[in-house]
């Protein structure tokens, strides 16, 4: 889901999407279209005849835009009918094409605790959606991530943040199919990246303070899902909030700290390339680049608006591994040397500095980690106080409501009594007045 920037390549055409304003923009040098206001976020998938857009109003309704590539004036926009509580909000969307389906996702959280519930449609007449799951996810992370294993579509599934559980599992246009759930002890900012068949997990870790990126892969092979062992991301830099990539049969790793832009490259998620660091002095922005032509490619990474992205791939400049973004690559020389003894001292001060920098990032990052677990355990323990307290008005209520009913029906009871002693004295009385009437006669 990305809600920044995006370009969508076709037939040496470019386009834009980005939402800004609360409205979703789709332009180009010749035309700049509003396609949808009041938005809040919003995800885009695509195939060869059709670029889809799934969006979320402010006044959560969920809405279907459908774009013809060949004819660009003819644009659907379909509602999607959701399940909709009170004490839920709508804080996450996600969207999917099949060669048959066009699938959408989507969580209600609630508001008083963790627990989120996931629902699951099928763009059609009807566009009913139903419960898939209930979680136990923090309301600002991804709940769920997407991909597709030799043409199966693939859900990983935030089972329970505070475990760190997750569950792979296969859907089809009927029901969900789980195949196996597991654990990544200690991992945050998860990514998952569909691969060649296979699906990637990157997270991060904290070892000694420092921050580490590992990647568990899972492949689909004899009708069985092979899981991979914890690898470590070996690379002279540390990684955090990567962009990833797989494109043309290479993984890229993308990433900022600061003003500065990384790079690194891997055919086989081992061997890895040295990390290019390009100043970020161009303004790019984390981006989200798709290819759509006789093959489709995705590429993430920073990218700057003013620069014609049809470069990226018609010059293949992803392939020399030289470029995190199209406007600095075009200034970038293919090979530099040194013979200035001054500028390799200002270098090699830049680089102190620069890693300076890198190592203040970590460690305010790791007591950033460590504040939010500690926060999160007084919130534990707030709520478990406020449920025990809970619990002890629950039962003092209970106590009262049985005494009242306890007191009402003692004097129930005494009243039916006294009544009872009324009629009988009643019954007394005429009969006194009976016999006094007839000694009188």
């Amino acid at each position: 889901m990305n809600n920044k920037f995006l370009v969508i390549n076709f037939n040496n055409n470019i386009f834009y999407i980005k939402l800004k304003n609360a409205s979703i923009e789709f332009y180009n040098s010749t035309f700049h279209w509003i396609l949808q206001q009041n938005v809040e976020m919003f995800d885009v998938k695509y195939n060869s005849n059709f670029i889809f857009i799934l969006f979320l109003t402010f006044d959560s309704k969920l809405g279907l835009l459908k774009l013809n590539i060949s004819q660009l004036d003819e644009i659907e926009t379909q509602w999607l009918k959701t399940s909709n509580y009170p004490y839920r909000k709508m804080d996450f969307i996600s969207l999917e094409v099949t060669k048959t389906s066009i699938h959408y996702f989507y969580r209600l959280s609630n508001l008083k605790n963790t627990i989120s519930y996931i629902y699951h449609g099928i763009v059609s007449n009807s566009c009913q959606s139903y419960e898939l799951c209930k979680i136990n996810c923090l309301r600002y992370s991804y709940p769920l991530y997407t991909g597709f294993l030799d043409d199966k579509l693939i859900l990983l599934i935030c089972e329970d943040y505070t475990k760190n559980i997750y569950s792979l599992s296969l859907i089809n246009d009927t029901d969900l199919t789980k195949i196996r759930s597991f654990d990544i002890p200690n991992a945050f900012a998860i990514n998952v990246l569909s691969a060649e068949n296979e699906i990637v997990i990157f997270y991060n870790k904290t070892i000694n303070k420092d921050i580490f990126l590992f990647q568990r892969s899972i492949t689909f092979f004899k009708d069985k899902f092979l899981f991979s062992e914890e690898n470590q991301i070996n690379v002279n830099a540390p990684i955090t909030k990567p962009m990833l990539s797989f494109y043309n049969n290479k993984f890229y790793i993308n990433w900022s700290t600061g003003l500065n832009l990384y790079m690194t490259t891997s055919y086989d998620l081992k061997n890895w390339t040295s990390v290019v660091n390009i100043e970020n002095n161009n303004n790019n922005i984390a981006a989200t680049i798709f290819k759509i032509s006789s093959t489709f490619s995705e590429y993430s990474g920073f990218i700057s608006e003013k620069v014609f992205a049809k470069s990226l791939f018609d010059n293949e400049l992803l392939k020399n591994n030289k470029i995190l973004s199209a406007q600095t690559a075009l200034t970038l020389p293919t090979s530099t040397t040194n013979t200035d003894s001054t500028e390799n001292i200002l270098t090699k001060s830049n680089d102190k500095f620069i890693n300076h920098l890198l190592s203040t990032m970590n460690s305010l990052t790791s007591n950033y980690i460590k504040l939010l677990q500690q926060k999160n355990k007084e919130i534990d323990i707030l709520k478990t106080s406020l449920d025990s307290t809970n619990k002890q008005y629950e039962k003092k209520l209970s106590r009262f409501m049985s005494f009242n009913i306890k007191t009402k029906k003692y004097y129930e009871d005494l009243i039916s009594n006294l009544l009872n002693v009324i009629d009988d004295k009643s019954k007394i009385i005429d009969e006194l007045l009976r016999l006094n009437n007839k000694n009188n006669k």
